[in-house]
């Protein structure tokens, strides 16, 4: 897989996974279709920097090698840019899942942003019932944090939040034990 910016051309593929209730179950929006499904590709061609700005998104389409179609996208959030600290998502297509591609695709992003662009601190926030992504963050050496109980309203339901984090110098440290460890992947 490589990361690339969004194209136009991902529409088709994009509301494809993103229109799923299932996807969307745990990211703080509903399923996306039609228009509101086109809005939000045309506004991540645009993203595909992060801004010295707070809150600057940069958003990324996760791409097969081979045929540079669609499986998924990452985001990271530039939450606080006097701390260079970073929060980052991820969402991919099921049809694409257990196959280590979203292991791979956070991995780079997050060696990105420690590396190319000088971050101190990734984090990343998640509804504490999607098991997936939270073995996703351990599998890559981020550290649990905090367990929220009960603190937030999301889509008229009450929610619990898992907060995750790794600094730049314990995810160099992870890279050099390997992926076998739980550390960065490549």
């Amino acid at each position: 897989m490589r990361l690339r910016a969004f194209r136009d051309d991902d529409l088709e593929v994009y509301e494809g996974f993103i229109s799923r209730e299932d996807v969307a179950r745990y990211l703080p929006f509903g399923p996306r279709r039609g228009s509101e499904a086109r809005e939000s590709v045309s506004g991540k061609t645009g993203e595909a920097m992060l801004g010295p700005q707070r809150d600057s998104v940069m958003s990324l389409a996760v791409a097969m090698a081979g045929d540079d179609r669609l499986i998924g996208e990452v985001v990271a959030f530039h939450r606080d840019p006097a701390e260079a600290t970073v929060e980052v998502g991820v969402v991919f297509d099921p049809r694409h899942g257990g196959r280590g591609y979203a292991t791979e695709a956070v991995g780079a992003l997050v060696g990105m942003l420690f590396g190319e662009l000088g971050m101190r601190r990734v984090t990343a926030r998640l509804d504490d019932r999607n098991v997936a992504s939270a073995r996703l963050f351990e599998r890559l050496g981020f550290r649990r944090e905090a367990h929220l109980i009960e603190n937030e309203h999301v889509k008229g339901e009450l929610t619990s939040e898992l907060d995750f984090a790794v600094l730049a110098r314990e995810w160099r440290e992870g890279s050099r034990r390997g992926p076998t460890e739980g550390r960065n992947p490549g």
